[in-house]
């Protein structure tokens, strides 16, 4: 298997030292790296050195990414960052991406359950759990690890991570540790999440597996869940419920996201944002309560959801 550090081109060596740079200040950088690939191959197969940087050269590796153009502007974003990285420590002057103007983009609408519909679509994946003793366990923890999305707003890795001794039944809270950011969080759980986590752990320790180190989430054959044992399992229910969307939906200069495992954490910030709003509060002054609760690592990161349009406004504009 190839290094993901195994850069050949004359830029190999700061990629290494920017990622390294970046890793040290806790940020997992997996798109980074593709990125870099993509490009260091670019640069090796015109045979590009140094002297040969312009912004030609990006506006043409630019022409070459057979992606939407709002990946585009983020991918010639990282690369923008990388030069000014390399400004900083005065390993070139001046940044070749600085006037390049960021392609035109469509609209990006994510979508968005409502409360009526994650309630559906969890009450059809606790149908779907088999009643065999060697399915069970492994059914019931895949239906919890989606609750949490649902419930908690948690990222799909994040509860495959949580061992027993995460759970505080006596505080109602999880401790999540390794998070994408690399910083640890405890969060107090909502009422609904705390009662099914509960009769989800009575169930562990029946099967004798409540040790404080033993997964809490548990696979029968595996020890511990992957990713795809959640999409499996979601996608199987979407369908079922008929909110299965095979692609996005481009209508003029929009394009409407379908629905992912990542759509439930979505969902939670923007309808807890919506009851907050309801109840007559400020939900702008909510938002850094919000933002530790989910663990992002920039305010900005969930104030976007002050703008994203809930369930009922996004199927209208759908349907339009």
């Amino acid at each position: 298997m190839k290094n993901n550090n195994d850069y050949s081109s004359f830029l190999g060596p700061e990629f290494r030292n920017y990622l390294n740079w970046r890793k040290g200040m806790g940020c997992i950088d997996q798109k980074h790296k593709f990125l870099f690939h993509q490009f260091d191959r670019y640069l090796i197969e015109n045979n590009y050195q140094a002297e040969d940087i312009s912004p030609e050269l990006f506006i043409n590796f630019r022409n070459t990414l057979n992606c939407e153009a709002n990946t585009i502007n983020v991918k010639m974003g990282i690369l923008r960052m990388f030069f000014d990285y390399l400004n900083r420590i005065d390993s070139t002057v001046g940044n070749p991406l600085q006037y390049i103007p960021a392609l035109p983009e469509k609209k990006f609408i994510p979508f968005v359950f409502s409360e009526d519909e994650i309630n559906k679509l969890l009450k059809t994946i606790y149908g779907q759990i088999q009643k065999t003793k060697s399915n069970f366990l492994t059914d019931l923890s895949i239906y919890m690890s989606i609750a949490l999305l649902a419930h908690c707003g948690m990222r799909i890795s994040e509860p495959l991570r949580l061992k027993v001794k995460h759970y505080r039944s006596d505080e109602k809270t999880l401790y999540i540790e390794k998070t994408k950011f690399k910083k640890d969080r405890l969060i107090p759980l909502p009422e609904k999440a705390y009662s099914e986590l509960n009769n989800h752990f009575e169930v562990l320790r029946s099967y004798g597996l409540d040790s404080k180190d033993s997964h809490l989430l548990v696979h029968q054959k595996r020890g511990h869940l992957i990713t795809s044992d959640i999409y499996s399992t979601y996608y199987k229910a979407l369908s079922r419920i008929g909110l299965l969307q095979d692609k996005k939906i481009v209508k003029g200069n929009m394009s409407f996201g379908k629905s992912t495992p990542h759509s439930l954490r979505h969902a939670f910030a923007v309808n807890t944002l919506k009851r907050i709003k309801q109840r007559g509060k400020s939900p702008q002054n909510a938002l850094p309560a919000l933002a530790q609760y989910m663990g992002h690592e920039k305010y900005e990161n969930t104030a976007v959801y002050l703008k994203s349009l809930d369930a009922n406004h996004r199927k209208s504009m759908v349907d339009f």
